[in-house]
């Protein structure tokens, strides 16, 4: 409705008041809407009060969503904006300042242009009088320009030290913000960094996967410093237990989930002693939601995964998944073993998670991954790849060596991607049994 209105005074606080009352409401993606509106609208209009106000709503709203680049970006705007609206006003000042200097000068000419009239008037009293006239005049013409130039130099003197004071001033407060800027991106990138310690310590080493499934490769690009996805190996007798788990969002609050995630799927296999794979994902919901359960606000996060459980020994093989499929490839047909469609975590409906029995022989390659790379925008029209393309490049490569193929995964990806940014966290692993 806003829209309509031909005011764009009138636009840009119809937007702003809708983005307020749904951040005030917790909205967070409806807030963004209208305050990224508001916020193009303002910049057009180079309305700096109200691009202020909206480039700070922006910040607060990204980091909400979990978009920490972008709340970052937009807070320096934010301060920009600030210092740009307060130095304005402070011009402002200084233009009021010269214009009452500029008055009380040209009172001062003013006055003097009487003094010569009166000069003049008094000529027609007499020779003589004309002479003491003239003196006087002289006397006073000296004094009273001696007092105009003194009256300009102050008044210059008093504007440009006004200026100098004022830049001293704002250069000093944008080196206080910068430095506050500064140091807060270290301590922000200092605790990612950290964050990514951990997750790499519960991510299995690569020589640990190569011990026990040499003909494999592993595909994982993390969207920022640390991620949402997990890959998860473990060995219990003759099975191997291997796993690709995309997490509730990405970046820290990714990780945040995904060291929950991992550890409630440690629990159910050596805690639990449990094998088949529908029962560790159905232990695991329950261990996650118990674990945010304590917190005091709803807490909805979990997990995305495919698990496969396999025999080395009989080479059989088991499966259960929540929203994630896995791809067994035999020769050159792809056979796609569909998962459960709920998450493992606080769902409307859970239901048990199936295991399923994969029928699989020697030389068989199997596919687990999450999302993010059938999801990544690119290409020469900039659309989704989605998965028809992700399995027509499985095979197109499906006789190639395994390590061979994570080389063209991770180019293909690239390629596609080209100036694009990436989306989501990526991980894909191929194994052949």
């Amino acid at each position: 409705m806003c829209r309509e209105l031909k005011d764009p005074a009138m636009i840009i606080n119809s937007l702003s008041g809708l983005g307020q009352f749904y951040t005030a409401k917790g909205k967070w993606a409806k807030a963004r809407q209208y305050i990224e509106e508001c916020y193009e609208l303002s910049k057009m209009m180079n309305a700096l009060n109200e691009l202020e106000t909206t480039t700070g709503l922006l910040s607060e709203i990204y980091e909400k969503l979990g978009e920490h680049d972008l709340a970052l970006a937009m807070y320096e705007e934010h301060l920009e904006v600030h210092e740009g609206n307060k130095n304005d006003n402070e011009q402002r000042e200084i233009m009021q300042t010269e214009y009452e200097m500029k008055y009380r000068l040209q009172s001062s000419q003013d006055s003097i242009a009487n003094a010569v009239k009166l000069a003049e008037a008094e000529e027609l009293h007499g020779e003589q009088q004309r002479t003491r006239d003239a003196q006087i005049s002289k006397k006073n013409w000296q004094q009273v320009g001696l007092f105009g130039g003194l009256l300009l130099v102050i008044v210059f003197s008093a504007i440009v030290f006004n200026r100098f004071r004022l830049t001293n001033k704002q250069k000093e407060t944008i080196k206080i913000q910068h430095d506050k800027l500064e140091e807060k991106n270290k301590e922000v990138l200092s605790s990612i960094s950290y964050a990514k310690r951990i997750q790499d310590a519960i991510l299995p080493p690569r020589s640990f996967f190569q011990s026990l499934i040499p003909d494999s490769f592993i595909l994982y690009r993390p969207k920022d410093i640390v991620a949402g996805d997990f890959y998860w190996l473990e060995k219990s007798g003759d099975l191997i237990f291997l796993a690709v788990a995309d997490c509730t969002g990405h970046g820290v609050p990714g990780a945040m989930v995904s060291v929950v995630c991992h550890n409630a799927l440690n629990r159910s296999l050596r805690e639990f002693r449990l094998t088949k794979p529908g029962e560790i994902l159905n232990k695991s919901r329950e261990l996650i939601i118990e674990t945010f359960e304590k917190s005091e606000s709803e807490v909805k996060d979990g997990m995305d995964i495919s698990l496969i459980a396999w025999n080395t020994k009989s080479n059989v093989m088991e499966y259960a998944g929540a929203n994630n499929s896995i791809y067994c490839v035999k020769g050159t047909d792809i056979e796609i073993i569909t998962a459960n469609k709920q998450p493992v975590g606080v769902y409307v409906d859970p239901k048990p998670f199936e295991t399923k029995v994969v029928n699989v022989g020697k030389g068989d390659i199997v596919y687990l991954f999450s999302d993010g790379f059938a999801d990544q925008f690119g290409g020469d029209k900039g659309k989704k790849m989605k998965y028809n393309n992700f399995r027509g490049l499985i095979g197109r490569i499906a006789l190639m060596p395994l390590v061979e193929q994570g080389v063209v995964f991770e180019t293909e990806f690239n390629k596609w991607r080209g100036d694009f940014e990436q989306i989501d966290d990526v991980c894909v692993i191929g194994l052949r049994l």
